[in-house]
């Protein structure tokens, strides 16, 4: 994967980035791995869910070929989440700065009690 021009973390992808690339095509799918108190406050729509301790062999499977961008609250434990899918042989990003940096860009966010019972990304997807 190519670095943030941002950063200097190889596996870092900063926000505008990811939605740049994800809108000409690449396959990327957001995970949010932070605990569950931290997704009632505010979450990033369509991210999909799962525990931070989720490196399972069955990951390549559930990702379909999309390549995971790991999001934490601000970046500290999504770095060692992708260094464990790296030790499984799955490439991964994380996001730069984590749901802070996402809504520092002034990216939409949404909590529990703002979303449409009728919304399709409501509840979140957990990843088995």
């Amino acid at each position: 994967m190519k670095p943030t021009p941002t950063s200097d973390d190889p596996h870092a992808i900063d926000p505008a980035t990811f939605l740049s690339r994800r809108q000409a095509g690449e396959n990327l799918v957001l995970i949010d791995i932070r605990f569950p108190i931290e997704r009632w406050w505010k979450r990033i729509p369509g991210a999909l869910v799962a525990p931070a301790g989720f490196g399972t062999p069955r990951l390549p499977t559930l990702l379909d070929g999309a390549i995971p961008v790991l999001h934490c609250h601000g970046g500290v434990r999504t770095r060692s989440a992708v260094r464990a899918l790296h030790a499984l042989g799955i490439p991964a990003l994380h996001l730069a700065g984590g749901i802070a940096g996402w809504m520092a860009a002034g990216l939409p966010v949404c909590s529990m009690h703002e979303m449409e019972s009728s919304d399709a990304d409501f509840p979140p997807r957990e990843v088995p």
